[in-house]
Formats: C-alpha cells, structure tokens, sequence
C-alpha cells in the first residue's frame, strides 16, 4: 500500500467517525427542557440539605417522553439547569430531606420528604418558591403502613 492510499484511507476514516460523532450527540431528543431555580423552606427556614425533582403528571403511556428533573437543595436554595430542566407542564415536586454521609463508607439517609404542585410555563423566569409547614413531612415509614 503506499502512503498516498494510507492518506486517503486515514482521511476517509476520519470523516466517517467526525460524521457518525456529529450524529450521536449534538443533536437533542425528546421534550424541550427549560432551567428551574428557586428556594426552599421549612417553618420558614432554609432546607440545609436535599434532593428535588420535578416529575411531570402525564399520561403512563407517555412516559419515556417525560423526563424528570432532579437536582439538590443547598442553603435553602436550588437550580436545575436547562440540560436536565423540567419540561413544560404540570408536575409533583418532591423535596427529599437528607442526613448527608457521615464518613466515606456511609451513603446519605432520606429523612422524609415533602410533596407539592408546580407548573412550568415555556415563558417567564422558571422561579420556583416551595415553603412547606414541618407537619407536611412525609417519612418513609409512613408509606409503609
């Protein structure tokens, strides 16, 4: 073979893959998603720590087109960005208070967590405000009964 076909081949490969590359993840799929941000509160206090999704109310039949959003508290508040956002819609928030890891070994513990209604609109600032009464917490043992 001489280095002119080697060239040609190498070049031909490389556009292949630049071209199979560009196919597989610039494009995006499934419903638009938008940023969602805001504050959490209980009695009145900022959520040291937790975990919050907005999962969509659709039909079970459309559920592969419904991602959930998930993302954390910190200090009260939280920011999905708009890569892994909500969708536009109707959704149940929960809020799950953690007990973060005391050491490497331990993973974080669900203390409880506190459900609401939001709805996402396509226009406006995506701020989502949740102040919930300490009551509203709903622990995992409850579930169970």
């Amino acid at each position: 073979m001489t280095n002119t076909s080697l060239r040609t081949g190498f070049l031909t490969l490389s556009l292949l893959a630049a071209g199979m590359l560009a196919g597989c993840g610039g494009g995006t799929s499934g419903p638009d998603r938008v940023a969602v941000s805001g504050t959490v509160t209980v009695g009145g206090e900022p959520v040291e720590v937790a975990q919050i999704q907005f999962e969509p109310k659709v039909d079970k039949s459309d559920i592969a087109n419904s991602p959930t959003a998930f993302g954390y508290v910190k200090n009260g508040e939280y920011s999905i960005p708009e890569v892994t956002g909500a969708i536009v819609g109707e959704h149940q928030v929960r809020v799950r208070i953690v007990k973060a890891a005391e050491g490497e070994e331990e993973e974080e513990t669900v203390v409880g967590e506190y459900r609401t209604s939001a709805t996402v609109q396509a226009d406006g600032d995506h701020v989502h405000n949740f102040a919930f009464d300490p009551a509203e917490l709903v622990r995992p043992e409850d579930e169970e009964q």
